[in-house]
């Protein structure tokens, strides 16, 4: 009976365990539909009007993410179908000849069988596809990769499916850079999802690895201010420790020194910025960040920023959009808001 028992509970620990997994995924994969969602109706719709729909073609039949098909209208996208099978009542299907890039902001292709074929048949006409599964695929195997590995992140699961979202949907030419870097967590982030997306974009990692500089007159008035010498346990050698260890020290050169100093050299050599995280949580960091990428920001590519509720990180976003009309600034998460060109 002892034995009896034993296997059973062994059989249910691998059946809760192999539950858990798929929980897990499904969580994850709704995450970075919202993600997407705010990314793109932001960037590819309307940056003021959060209830506009993405005008959405899904490309293929995927059994796993058609359950969650509903989940896609909740996170803003209207879908049609394309490429699906005929006899799928539930999700009825165009031809692929019928597809028209130029009626959509967004096209996902995901399908259990013909996934590569699809996807070079819709690029052939003009469209920029996301291989959806692939995304939340590769996202679950960062953080798996990060958690395994030690690496801690400063950013909540929200903000992570951001930055999995931007990742994925920038161009995949250009640079990436990040000001304010800390522990590294978000660079890892970004290069291992880089890897797993087969983008082969050099990332740029901006800190001054002494702490904070002193905060300028602009960080002042109200609300928190992050003053001289706080976050000063990032020595330089530590981070770049923590890029060898998760495997990723190749993809990454370290820039120490003040962004608004480092900055004018790397956009001089490569003035193609496809993906910037800027997270200097100050004035002065976060304007240098903006002067500098700013101007050289191509339709498609995306400035991130953090922590914009701070009145520095605030103040310095004003300015400038203030200075270039072309800009837009659109709030995504709490505290995380986006800067791009239209």
């Amino acid at each position: 009976m002892k034995n009896v028992l034993g296997l059973v509970g062994k059989v249910a620990q691998l059946y809760g365990g192999l539950y858990y997994q798929r929980f897990s995924r499904d969580l994850n994969t709704l995450l970075i539909c919202q993600g997407l969602g705010r990314v793109l109706r932001a960037t590819r719709v309307s940056a003021t009007d959060p209830g506009a729909m993405i005008r959405t073609a899904l490309v293929g039949h995927y059994f796993n993410f058609l359950r969650h098909f509903e989940v896609l209208a909740d996170c803003g996208f209207a879908v049609s179908c394309f490429a699906g099978k005929p006899d799928d009542v539930y999700h009825p299907s165009q031809p692929l000849a019928a597809f028209d890039p130029a009626q959509f902001d967004c096209v996902l292709v995901a399908d259990d069988v013909a996934e590569e074929r699809l996807y070079a048949e819709v690029a052939a006409k003009g469209a920029r596809p996301i291989r959806i599964m692939r995304v939340v695929e590769a996202h679950i195997a960062v953080l798996k990769s990060m958690r395994f590995r030690g690496v801690v992140s400063c950013l909540n699961p929200y903000k992570q499916a951001v930055i999995t979202a931007v990742a994925a949907v920038t161009d995949p030419g250009g640079i990436v850079v990040e000001c304010g870097v800390y522990m590294g967590g978000t660079t890892i982030q970004m290069a291992l999802l880089q890897r797993a997306l087969g983008l082969k974009r050099r990332i740029y990692a901006l800190d001054t690895f002494e702490g904070m500089p002193e905060p300028t007159a602009s960080d002042y008035g109200g609300g928190m201010v992050y003053t001289a010498g706080m976050f000063a346990d990032n020595r330089q050698g530590l981070v770049q420790s923590y890029y060898h260890k998760a495997g990723v020290e190749a993809d990454i050169e370290i820039v120490p020194g003040l962004c608004q100093d480092t900055l004018p050299a790397i956009i001089a050599r490569t003035p193609h910025v496809a993906f910037a995280f800027l997270d200097t949580d100050q004035y002065a960091g976060t304007k240098g960040g903006l002067d500098m990428i700013g101007p050289v920001l191509r339709s498609g590519d995306v400035i991130v920023v953090d922590d914009t509720s701070v009145r520095g990180v605030d103040t310095a976003i004003r300015e400038a959009l203030a200075r270039d009309a072309g800009l837009v600034r659109a709030p995504v998460l709490m505290n995380f808001d986006l800067v791009f060109r239209h």
